[in-house]
């Protein structure tokens, strides 16, 4: 009977540990750069303020419902850029860097834990092919590299991650832009 409780407690503790490691998003490798090629990619004029403008840059690879969340294998890049402002709403090319500071051209906002479940500002968002479990992660380093091509064409490089994580999206194709401070 000890060894039967012995057993049974071990498989408790070790089922525990599981747990608590799938449930904080631990379930990457922290040794290697997870790599996507999105299918579909939009930025979002959010408004201007004196010389800077503010995007939000989302490039998605994989399925996703209405409401822009993975319903397959995939993952979501959303950046939040601070951009000289232009004449035209159109994101301009150049690198953006991560940065904690804000109201500073060519950057995208740190990623921010609010209550466990809703981030600000930059963060990826993952599901594992076959799961149901979609883990954020806030970001907090990184560049990314917009080139707008002569035929209008977006290439958008980044390069990103948190402490313990590294993410590539490699995104080439059209990139609409819309204007959310206007009515509709």
């Amino acid at each position: 009977m000890d060894c039967m409780n012995y057993i049974c407690k071990t498989i408790t503790i070790l089922s525990a540990l599981v747990m608590m490691s799938c449930s904080t998003g631990d379930f990457l490798d922290k040794e290697i750069t997870y790599e996507y090629e999105p299918e579909w990619a939009a930025a979002y004029y959010l408004g201007s303020e004196g010389e800077l403008s503010n995007y939000k840059l989302v490039l998605t690879a994989g399925r996703t419902d209405e409401e822009e969340n993975l319903i397959s294998g995939g993952a979501i890049l959303t950046l939040m850029l601070n951009a000289p402002t232009r004449d035209v709403i159109d994101l301009p090319d150049g690198r953006y860097q991560a940065s904690a500071t804000k109201g500073m051209a060519y950057t995208f906002d740190y990623g921010l834990e609010l209550d466990g479940s809703a981030i600000e500002g930059s963060f990826v968002t993952t599901r594992l092919p076959g799961t149901k479990n979609i883990y954020s992660y806030p970001l907090d380093k990184g560049d990314v590299y917009v080139v707008v091509e002569e035929d209008g064409d977006y290439r958008v490089k980044a390069e990103v991650g948190t402490e313990s994580y590294d993410f590539e999206f490699l995104y080439d194709g059209r990139l609409m832009t819309f204007n959310l401070t206007s009515p509709f």
